[in-house]
């Protein structure tokens, strides 16, 4: 059956209908490639849809047709109850202005107003106006459309005799004669194997559609083709058998394979007795750290909660290096942490201000193998650049398998209760606002404070005292060996041999890194709101030709921790020059890169404020000046006039006011000549005042 036609009620067949639910055909539009469609229970107006993607599925049965159900629970019109017939009466003549101009109703531009009209001709609002006029759509387009769903509308009148009972009948009921669909041994026994032997389910829609697609349909003129409704189980069915036969195994969200990793899988020994000796396997994974922090240049600007890396050795427990960043994770971050669980530490905490040496955090160099999270290590750069640059064997963590990297999972509740809970800024995951204070208002510390306490942790972490249960027993009869995780470090490598190999600093940096692209200028290389220099580019003629061609873009790479310099790339000689940060002064000596770029774009808009290279900054600047000069008079006019005076006889100000701007608009208007001066302006206006000895005298001389 591939013909669209009006009123024909079409239903999902298979995982990869269209639709959920049945739908029935409102209105075709082939003309304009458009057609409506109502779904059925959705209690919602008609939508358009594609033609020809519709037809398209009908033809390749992802929509099959299926029987109208019928418009009512009533025979006909005449054998309803009275108050069934006033209901649908009265929703019929409601609709009247619409079935009138069904035209307006699909032109999206005019539904609105002609709903309103509709709605206000009926008395009713517009909510129940769109209700009726679902139904209407939804259940045929006929005056039974409107009928209620329902036997007996009169709750009064006695039950006929031989009728079926009282109450809203079941949504999909059997034929005369027949049952409604019943699980039997065999059904059940199917679907607990189909869903047993399929690996995953995105929602619970998609698990009916299979099982009714794969166990409930028959072939029909050589057509595949859904049993009939009464035949078929419904939802409420199959999520109530799911629910029976489930043992911890979630069909609709995820593997069973991981369900059982996670709750029933028999434990075997511990994560420590498979490593062999110190070095031979390292954990790294991530963690929020729930401190807000403030930034290094304006302590008053908040900068959010960072993420915390950390790489711990398996043997000994020992943590080999970290990492905070403000961004997410993902492999360009994990690689900062490998760099600095791989390299000397000793210049690491100098840079901090910290007076460590290198017998305090002894942990350099590539282990033989790489454990962590799916996130950050899977694909084909990491594999590339772990495994064939530093022959480092890389694996990836089990899904739901916590015990593969229990060292690196135990580090972080350790800092959180021993550290991070006891910082400014520290607050819950989710933030409340129900009278909780917002912990963003306590942050006080910057990125390079933040590095410092961290710093500072990881040491006190490798020489903490051990549980009895932590010590190996070969270390137990040795007394030159301390039960901390650097004790069992250098008992491991002095009896074990430790698998740790050295790597040169340029391999390390080349090829972890992140090689990203700066601008070379006149002054030195501009990078993330720095200028970098080095006496080493003056031979090879880069600042020369950018002050002579312009600037150009150069290949650098840069560590995130270490934001005092960075690494020129030189492809032709293969080698990476320093190039330390020249901008280095004062407070700016411990800022980050999103410390400097922030500086940076606050330096820009106060520069473009200054500037004033357009009308608008103009403006800026002549209302600050205005401001400015107002300010001053009012502390002038405070000092010699109170306060009750000044706000007095305000209506009588303005209406001054007024005639002086309406006197010199005139003037501006050609209508009204200016007076010369002031002065001959204020004699003409007011005679000046004489005493009476004056008027006297003028008397006596004009009678002389």
């Amino acid at each position: 059956m591939d013909a669209l036609k009006e009123n024909q009620v079409l239903a999902p067949f298979g995982p990869d209908a269209p639709f959920r639910k049945k739908v029935r055909i409102v209105r075709i539009e082939a003309n304009v490639n458009r057609v409506w469609l109502c779904i059925l229970g959705s209690k919602r107006i008609p939508r358009a849809y594609d033609f020809a993607r519709i037809k398209r599925s009908l033809e390749l049965q992802e929509l099959i047709e299926v029987e109208d159900r019928p418009t009512a629970r009533v025979p006909t019109y005449d054998d309803a109850p009275d108050g069934s017939r006033a209901i649908c009466d009265e929703a019929w003549n409601r609709l009247q202005p619409i079935r009138d101009d069904l035209d307006a109703f699909f032109d999206e531009r005019k539904r609105a107003a002609l709903m309103r009209s509709a709605a206000k001709e009926a008395g009713v609002d517009l909510a129940t106006l769109y209700r009726t006029v679902a139904r209407y759509f939804e259940n045929g387009q006929s005056k039974l459309a409107l009928m209620p769903r329902y036997l007996c509308a009169n709750a009064r009148q006695n039950q006929p005799e031989g009728q079926k009972r009282r109450g809203r009948p079941p949504r999909e009921a059997p034929p005369p004669g027949e049952q409604a669909f019943v699980f039997t041994d065999d059904s059940r026994e199917a679907v607990i194997d189909l869903l047993m032997n399929s690996e995953r389910f995105a929602t619970f829609e998609a698990a009916y559609g299979t099982v009714t697609y794969r166990l409930f349909t028959e072939t029909v003129d050589g057509e595949s083709r859904l049993l009939p409704p009464h035949r078929v189980p419904t939802r409420s069915q199959l999520r109530h058998l799911i629910k029976q036969i489930d043992r911890g195994f979630a069909f609709t969200k995820r593997q069973i394979g991981n369900e059982f990793q996670l709750k029933l899988r028999p434990l075997a020994g511990g994560a420590r007795d498979l490593a062999f000796c110190p070095g031979f396997e390292y954990q790294i994974d991530w963690t929020g750290t729930q401190v807000d922090l403030v930034a290094a240049f304006d302590r008053n600007k908040v900068i959010g909660r960072p993420s915390l890396y950390f790489v711990v050795d398996m043997k000994t427990g020992v943590i080999a290096g970290f990492h905070v960043t403000l961004e997410s994770a993902s492999w360009e971050t994990a690689r900062f942490a490998l760099v600095h669980a791989f390299s000397p530490k000793a210049d690491f905490c100098r840079r901090l201000g910290l007076d460590y040496v290198e017998a305090d955090w002894p942990i350099s160099g590539v282990p033989a193998r790489l454990i962590g999270d799916r996130g950050e290590l899977i694909g084909m750069q990491s594999m590339r650049v772990v495994e064939e640059a530093l022959g480092c064997e890389l694996v990836n963590a089990r899904a739901y398998r916590g015990d593969d990297k229990p060292y690196v999972e135990r580090t972080f509740g350790s800092i959180k209760s021993a550290l991070l809970k006891q910082l400014k800024g520290y607050g819950p995951k989710r933030r409340n606002r129900d009278g909780e204070p917002n912990p963003r208002s306590r942050a006080c510390l910057n990125l390079f404070e933040f590095n410092r306490l961290i710093a500072r942790f990881c040491v006190t972490w490798n020489s903490k005292r051990l549980a009895r249960d932590s010590i190996p027993d070969a270390i137990l009869g040795d007394s030159s060996a301390r039960a901390t995780p650097l004790g069992l470090w250098n008992w491991g490598l002095r009896n074990q041999g430790g698998k740790l190999r050295a790597i040169d600093r340029d391999v390390l940096y080349r090829h972890l890194l992140p090689q990203v692209d700066a601008k070379m200028y006149a002054d030195g290389i501009h990078f993330r709101g720095g200028v970098y220099r080095s006496n080493d580019l003056r031979p090879l003629g880069l600042q020369s030709r950018a002050r002579r061609d312009g600037p150009s873009s150069v290949k650098v790479h840069f560590d995130g921790a270490r934001p005092d310099h960075i690494w020129l790339w030189l492809p032709g000689t293969r080698e990476l020059i320093k190039c330390p940060r020249a901008d280095v002064s004062g407070d700016r000596t411990y800022w980050s890169f999103e410390d400097a770029e922030q500086a940076v774009g606050v330096k820009g808009a106060k520069r473009r404020a200054e500037a004033t290279p357009t009308e608008l900054g103009r403006t800026a600047l002549e209302h600050e000046r205005i401001k400015a000069e107002d300010l001053a008079m009012r502390e002038k006019r405070a000092s010699t006039t109170p306060t009750s005076m000044a706000t007095q006889r305000v209506r009588t100000n303005r209406r001054a006011e007024a005639q002086i701007d309406a006197r010199h608009a005139r003037i501006n208007a050609g209508v009204l000549t200016p007076p010369k001066t002031a002065r001959a302006a204020h004699s003409k206006a007011v005679p000046p005042r004489r005493n009476k000895l004056q008027d006297k005298f003028l008397q006596v001389f004009q009678s002389s």
